[in-house]
């Protein structure tokens, strides 16, 4: 498989298509501001002037912000669908972070008409995904999945097949639950830690030999990036508002309650609070 189509190159698509592109790749790439591809351009990937053209290729992958995004992708005026000929196979690969009911009804859709669906959400942010390090979750037919592997593994080192469509990102909601709150709340350890004058250094060296640990004391260095997005990055902000929102939502519809999330959300909402002396002495500890 060597022609890809790639929609959705903002924060994190952009390095990830990047990526596929360093991995010789050819890649065809499509965002609805132009000014976005930019970096995938000049790397050699080529610029599509609207989705359609972008079916002529032998995979697309899908990493846009929102479900009914995804939906327009797909089977819009302007969607994959529009382009594909009569009798034509095509596998789309969505790694946007959606709910797993709404990938299966998107594919009842997609499917007679040739369209076949992989979900495969990502784990890692917008540092791992330069670094080609993240995460997939895959959810969908095993054998369809095996021929996109060699795309998956350019942008990324870790690969999980989950089970049938959809589990690929139940699985990446049930991870963003533990991953976003985890952060909130480390976050707010060391807020606590710095008025308490505890040596932030002694504090993370100290959690990551006791029941403290966590990702983010763990991965330090990203955690100082992360807190810099957080404070600065208004997308970031807003992907992660929507992250948290379709989990409640996925919960909601098992008639399940989840507080814990909900408070979450009100974090996101209202913005992560860290002082400026804070957030100068994070940039300065180095574990």
């Amino acid at each position: 498989m060597r022609r890809i189509g790639f929609i959705g190159t903002g924060m994190m698509g952009g390095h990830m298509a990047c990526n596929l592109v360093k991995a010789g790749f050819e890649v065809l790439v499509y965002d609805t501001r132009p000014e976005a591809t930019k970096d995938c351009v000049t790397l050699g990937a080529q610029p599509a002037g609207k989705i359609p053209e972008l079916a002529g290729c032998e995979a697309v992958f899908v990493m846009v912000h929102s479900g009914p995004q995804v939906e327009e992708v797909l089977l819009g005026e302007q969607g994959l669908l529009k382009g594909m000929q009569r009798g034509q196979k095509l596998t789309a690969v969505v790694m946007s972070t959606i709910s797993p009911h709404l990938i299966k009804k998107l594919s009842q859709a997609t499917e007679p008409k040739g369209l076949t669906l992989i979900d495969a959400p990502v784990s890692g942010g917008p540092i791992l995904a330069q670094m080609g390090a993240l995460s997939f979750m895959i959810g969908g037919d095993k054998a369809i999945m095996e021929t996109v592997m060699s795309c998956l593994e350019a942008m990324g080192n870790k690969h999980f097949y989950i089970g049938p469509l959809g589990m690929g990102l139940a699985m990446k909601l049930v991870n963003n639950i533990v991953g976003i709150t985890n952060a909130y709340v480390f976050t707010e350890a060391v807020k606590i830690a710095h008025a308490g004058n505890l040596d932030l250094r002694r504090v993370v060296e100290v959690m990551n030999a006791s029941s403290g640990r966590n990702w983010c004391s763990e991965n330090w260095e990203m955690y100082v990036q992360f807190v810099g997005i957080v404070l600065k990055d208004i997308p970031f902000k807003d992907t992660t508002i929507k992250d948290i929102k379709t989990a409640i939502d996925w919960a909601e519809e098992m008639d399940l309650s989840s507080p814990i999330l909900k408070a979450a959300l009100a974090i996101a909402e209202s913005g992560v609070d860290v002082p400026e002396d804070l957030h100068r002495k994070i940039l300065e500890t180095k574990v």
